[in-house]
């Protein structure tokens, strides 16, 4: 009779427990279903938000296609193809955009080989010098952001050199009127593929993505 009972309590506790595993499971698959709806959402308000900053109508919009690169928690990055010159070798790309939850719409103008953080020592200095190169177009340079309005881009071999402008008035309201000093100067930036360092003046190593 124990017998019976100790294989009667294991049979019920083995079905316990296959229960809670399946109620685990569907609990997930229901969190991950709702995940994957709000992305899509998201994801469509991104590209209808896109479509109007570029002015793309109905009537052309199936000359396009548009890409996903990138979600972060308040903007989506997007890439614009152009069908017809991709389907004939070409890259197609039209641009690529920034687009953040309350609509706005910036191009993105920081290439993905300087996102992250760089370091090395001041070449007229003993202290370091960090650069840091977000992808909604800022770069803080120790303590000071600025934020990108261009950027102008030279290739030559393994050298990129980009030329980024930058905004004068939001720098201005965040450190005041005196940070500006003789009057701004772009800010010039190298990248040597082939060591995967920049060069700011004084060469700089990436320390963080």
């Amino acid at each position: 009779m124990k017998k019976v009972f100790i294989l009667i309590f294991t049979i019920l506790l083995c079905s316990c427990s296959s229960l809670k595993q399946d109620i685990k499971e569907t609990n997930q698959e229901k969190q991950n279903e709702n995940i994957n709806n709000k992305e899509q959402t998201q994801d469509e308000g991104a590209i209808q938000n896109l479509k109007q900053y570029l002015a793309i109508t109905n009537e052309n919009e199936n000359l396009f296609t548009f890409e996903i690169l990138d979600r972060e928690s308040t903007f989506i990055t997007l890439r614009v193809l152009l069908n017809e010159i991709q389907n004939n070798g070409g890259s197609g790309t039209v641009g690529t955009y920034i687009i953040y939850i309350n609509g706005k719409v910036i191009e993105k103008l920081i290439p993905d080989d300087l996102i992250g953080v760089w370091s090395g020592k001041n070449d007229y200095s003993s202290e370091d010098i960090t650069y840091t190169f977000t992808k909604d177009n800022k770069i803080t340079i120790n303590n000071n952001t600025y934020i990108i309005t261009n950027c102008n881009t030279i290739f030559s071999d393994q050298i990129s050199t980009y030329e980024f402008t930058w905004d004068v008035e939001a720098f201005k309201q965040m450190y005041g009127n005196d940070s500006i000093g003789l009057g701004p100067q772009a800010l010039v930036v190298s990248y040597y593929s082939d060591t995967d360092t920049i060069d700011v003046g004084t060469i700089l190593k990436k320390v963080n993505k």
